[in-house]
């Protein structure tokens, strides 16, 4: 049976790493939606897109199996709660169940129809999640998944993921970038303590996985938190970072007050779905220094 994906956010982190490992694959179709999603006024308009592109899709191969990525997000936690909740939660939900209407009136016309959307690890930690309106809007769109009734006729597979690095690609507001920032323009990094515990992974090895698990007709549409088991403190990951660029007498840990609400305690086990992992330090600093052109330290 063909495979058609189809990739909404194909120029970010991720849409970026799963279009490039479905290239030596079955392929993909990009369908994009209008860029201000906010409330209803383009609703219409996006519908209109999507069941474009699932139309031409299935003039193409009658009968396909059909994985439909939404991999537009806004991960700024400045950004305004309206926005993040639209962009984040309630175009995906509305997404989802325009194409639970659609698969279930074309049930002759297309073989199995698939979801995936991608949230944050921190949204299975309730107190964190409330602490920012970015981890609020991810919750949001988890708790929907939870109840929703609707899988039997549209697989709903929800990746809540780590932060990842990877790629020609840095978001500059993230602690990443921010350290990226700091070594690009030379000059001092000031940051907490450094005792948040984070995971970081790298792009391709995620896209990787997202796609291997939707090709597996057998697995049910779950949750599935893509942990390495390999946490880290942030003042770990930048120490080691610094030093590893001979940038050392940047960093000043300790020099920012420590957020009050934040992981300081949870480190995740590995998932079984994560087959490859590389290292987080050594892929950081490799990252960063492809990214800034800077030489490591022998």
């Amino acid at each position: 049976m063909p495979i058609k994906n189809i990739i909404q956010g194909s120029t970010g982190v991720l849409g970026t790493a799963l279009a490039s490992n479905l290239r030596s694959g079955p392929g993909y179709t990009l369908c994009p939606i209008p860029r201000d999603v906010i409330g209803d006024a383009n609703r219409q308009s996006a519908e209109t897109i999507l069941l474009e592109v699932l139309e031409d899709t299935l003039q193409e191969d009658i009968g396909a199996d059909i994985n439909l990525f939404y991999c537009v997000g806004l991960i700024d936690p400045k950004a305004a709660p309206d926005k993040l909740t639209s962009v984040n939660a309630s175009y995906p939900i509305w997404q989802y169940h325009r194409l639970c209407e659609w698969a279930d009136a074309n049930r002759d016309r297309v073989g199995r129809v698939q979801m995936a959307t991608f949230g944050s690890a921190f949204e299975t930690l309730p107190e964190v999640a409330k602490s920012n309106p970015y981890l609020r809007s991810k919750r949001e769109l988890y708790e929907h998944w939870q109840g929703s009734a609707l899988h039997d006729i549209v697989p709903w597979h929800h990746f809540q993921m780590h932060t990842l690095y990877g790629g020609h690609y840095i978001q500059w507001q993230m602690f990443s970038g921010l350290i990226a920032k700091a070594l690009q323009d030379d000059v001092p990094f000031k940051m907490s303590d450094g005792s948040q515990i984070r995971e970081y992974h790298h792009v391709a090895d995620i896209a990787q996985c997202i796609i291997n698990r939707l090709g597996r007709p057998d697995i049910a549409a779950r949750p599935a938190l893509l942990s390495s088991g390999r946490a880290v403190a942030l003042r770990d990951l930048a120490e080691h970072i610094f030093a590893a660029l001979g940038k050392s007498d940047l960093l000043q840990v300790g020099s920012l007050p420590s957020p009050v609400t934040d992981n300081y305690e949870t480190r995740w086990s590995r998932s079984s779905d994560l087959i490859v992992a590389r290292d987080p330090l050594t892929g950081m600093v490799d990252w960063l220094s492809d990214n800034l052109n800077l030489e490591q330290s022998k």
